[in-house]
C-alpha cells in the first residue's frame, strides 16, 4: 500500500476509534475488519457498516469529506447494505471528522478545484443556471417518474399521518402551501421554480386561480405543458419574470439561489408581488456551526453528488435577504425536517426498486448516485438540516397586523 493511503487509512481508523454515537463495523480491502462504538445511541438504528472496495476511499473522505463519501461510493469504493445507517453515523459524529477534513483539505489540488468550480455554478449568470438546473432536472422524465412516483414532485412531503403514502403526503404539502399563500380565484398566481408542474396544476383546479410557472429544466417544462395545459409554463430564469402577481410560491428553488444572490431574489419577490401579497417559500435550511457550515466557509454538501449548485440557505440568510427588500414582512415559519427524511427513504425505496430500469436506460453510476444522495439525505434531515416553509406579506412595516394572521 501506497504511503499516502497507508497514512489516510490509519488516520481515518483513528477518528473512527473518536465517534461518540452508534456504532460503526468497517470492512478493509484485505477482508479484514474493525468495529467502533461510542458511548450513545447504541442500536441497531445507529449501527453503520461500511465495506471498503478501495484503499484510495480514506484519502478523499479525510480531504474531501461528504464529497469525497459520496463521490467515492458512486464510484463503487465503498458499499454497504444500508448505505443510510453509515451516513447517519457519520453525520452523528461530524464533529469528530469536521476540524481534519477542514484541515486536510488543503492538502487536496483537487477538492480545492471543486471548490472553486462549485463557487462558479452558483453565479447567477443565465447560462450558468440553464447548465447546472438541467444537470439537475433533464436526467430524463422516465428516470424522476420511477424515483418520484405519480405526483411528480421533487420536494419534500408532508406526512398527514403514520401510514400516508407518498402520493397522500406530497397532496397534503400541496393542500398546505395552498392554504398558507390564501389564493383566491381572482388571484394571478406565480410559481417560481414549478417543476414538472404539480403545484400550478393543483392551484388552478382547488382555487380557479390563474397560474403560471417557470422552470429552467426543459424537460421540466415539456411535462408540464403537456400535463398540465390548463396552466401557463415557460422556460425562463427566475429574474427575467415580468409583471405583478397576487401570490407567488416558491418550492424548492431557494436552494439553488445561492446565499450570495439572496438578496436579489428578494427583491425580486417584492417587486413582482402586488401590494398585500403573499409569498410561501418552501426551502431546505442549514445552520452555521453543523454539517460542515460556517457564516465564512461554502463547503459542499450532501446534496452535491447530485444537486451540482446546491446551496443550502440558513434562517439567518433568509430573514436578512427578505429584510432589505423593505416591505416583505415575515409573518409565518415552520419546519419540517423529519417529514424530509422519511421522504427521501420513500424515494430511495424507490430508487432501488427500479434499479434495473435506471441502470438498463441509464448507468450504475447514475443509480448509485441516487442511492447516496438520499441515504446521505435522509440522514442529514435527521440530524441538523431542515425543510422551511416562510410566508412573507408584502406590506410596510408598522401598518396594522390584523390581516397578517394566518
Amino acid at each position: 500500500m501506497k504511503l499516502r493511503a497507508l497514512g489516510a487509512r490509519r488516520l481515518f481508523l483513528e477518528l473512527c476509534s473518536k465517534i461518540e454515537v452508534g456504532s460503526l463495523r468497517i470492512v478493509l480491502p484485505d477482508g479484514s475488519e474493525r468495529t467502533f462504538s461510542g458511548r450513545a445511541g447504541r442500536g441497531l438504528s445507529t449501527h453503520g457498516e461500511l465495506h471498503v472496495r478501495d484503499d484510495s476511499f480514506f484519502w478523499e473522505v479525510l480531504t474531501q469529506g461528504d464529497w469525497g463519501l459520496g463521490w467515492s461510493f458512486v464510484h463503487g469504493k465503498w458499499d454497504s447494505k444500508s448505505p443510510y445507517h453509515a451516513c447517519l453515523v457519520f453525520m452523528l459524529n461530524e464533529h469528530v471528522f469536521r476540524p481534519y477534513v477542514r484541515f486536510a483539505k488543503w492538502f487536496s489540488p483537487y477538492m480545492r478545484n471543486v471548490e472553486r468550480r462549485t463557487e462558479a455554478d452558483q453565479s447567477p449568470e443565465e447560462a450558468v443556471r440553464r447548465r447546472t438546473i438541467a444537470q439537475c432536472y433533464d436526467v430524463g422524465n422516465d428516470f424522476f417518474s420511477w424515483v418520484l412516483g405519480p405526483s411528480m414532485v421533487y420536494t419534500c412531503a408532508i406526512w398527514p399521518s403514520a401510514d400516508a403514502t407518498l402520493e397522500e403526503a406530497q397532496e397534503n404539502k400541496l393542500r398546505i402551501v395552498t392554504a398558507k399563500a390564501r389564493i383566491e380565484s381572482h388571484h394571478r398566481v406565480l410559481d417560481l421554480g414549478c417543476g414538472w408542474g404539480t403545484l400550478c396544476d393543483y392551484i388552478h383546479r382547488h382555487t380557479g386561480a390563474r397560474v403560471k410557472g417557470i422552470a429552467l429544466a426543459q424537460e421540466q417544462i415539456r411535462w408540464a405543458k403537456e400535463h398540465h395545459p390548463e396552466c401557463e409554463f415557460e422556460y425562463l430564469n427566475f429574474d427575467r419574470v415580468q409583471g405583478e402577481y397576487d401570490r407567488i410560491v416558491s418550492v424548492g428553488m431557494a436552494e439553488h439561489v445561492g446565499r450570495e444572490n439572496l438578496n436579489g431574489f428578494f427583491q425580486l419577490l417584492s417587486d413582482r408581488l402586488k401590494p398585500g401579497g403573499r409569498v410561501v417559500l418552501h426551502t431546505m435550511q442549514s445552520h452555521d456551526g453543523i454539517l460542515m457550515q460556517s457564516k465564512t466557509e461554502r463547503w459542499t454538501s450532501f446534496a452535491s453528488v447530485a444537486m451540482p449548485n446546491g446551496d443550502v440557505p440558513s434562517m439567518t440568510n433568509l430573514v436578512e435577504s427578505a429584510l432589505r427588500s423593505g416591505d416583505l414582512r415575515l409573518v409565518h415559519t415552520e419546519t419540517f425536517g423529519l417529514h424530509y427524511a422519511r421522504t427521501g427513504q420513500a424515494w430511495l425505496r424507490n430508487v432501488i426498486r427500479h434499479r434495473e430500469q435506471i441502470v438498463r436506460a441509464y448507468s450504475e453510476e447514475l443509480y448509485r448516485t441516487y442511492v447516496y444522495s438520499w441515504s446521505m439525505g435522509s440522514a442529514a434531515f435527521e440530524t441538523g438540516m431542515t425543510l422551511a416553509h416562510l410566508v412573507f406579506e408584502k406590506m410596510p412595516f408598522g401598518a396594522p397586523l390584523e390581516n397578517s394572521m394566518l
